[in-house]
């Protein structure tokens, strides 16, 4: 696994930065990446990807990333296809907040497809976005914007699951059970990135 730190802006076109793994199988097709999105879905920047998928990395991130996201992506590696496993929510955790999804996704891919000199990933190789739960809300995002912000990237397709259809229904159906704590972390990561 090789880790990119990338320099980018937040929403609010503040300088941020984030992180982005990518798994290079041995025998690899470097002509294919998929830039992966997965549900960490989260407010804690301790629950991203590159935090769980550290050597001796202990708390939730570790399970999710390792047993869950790992166990599903294992097919493509052995298939020799290249894995740019993004930190989506960037370094505030900004979940939900779609327009800050839009660089901490298409910015992680400019870097990976940028990476010859470390990975052997050309700088033409085909991307397909990948997105599941939060995951599928940043790549819809990305998708979206993608004309506009990087109309250049080499990107083929985007698979886009279970992301919320809409906000403000998911607040309502998730109000009252146990996840409901992730309601009020959402609406206060969307201020602090509009404020």
């Amino acid at each position: 696994m090789t880790s990119l730190v990338i320099a980018l802006v937040s929403q609010g076109r503040n300088p941020d930065a984030t992180v982005t793994n990518i798994f290079v199988p041995v025998k690899s097709n470097f002509e294919r990446v998929i830039s992966c999105s997965g549900a960490y879905d989260s407010v804690d920047t301790n629950c991203s990807p590159s935090h769980g998928l550290q050597y001796q990395a202990t708390g939730w991130s570790v399970s999710w990333n390792k047993k869950i996201n790992l166990a599903f992506l294992l097919p493509y590696l052995q298939s020799g296809v290249i894995l740019n496993i993004l930190n989506y929510e960037g370094s505030n955790a900004a979940f939900t907040v779609g327009p800050q999804t839009v660089y901490q996704t298409l910015d992680p891919i400019k870097a990976a497809l940028s990476s010859i000199q470390t990975t052997n990933i050309g700088a033409d190789a085909n991307v397909t976005m990948f997105g599941y739960s939060g995951g599928g809300f940043a790549t819809e995002w990305a998708t979206e914007i993608r004309a506009w912000y990087a109309p250049k990237l080499p990107i083929v397709g985007a698979v886009i699951g279970g992301p919320s259809p809409n906000v403000t229904s998911t607040y309502y159906n998730v109000n009252k059970v146990p996840l409901s704590i992730l309601n009020g972390a959402a609406i206060l990561r969307i201020m602090s990135e509009w404020m």
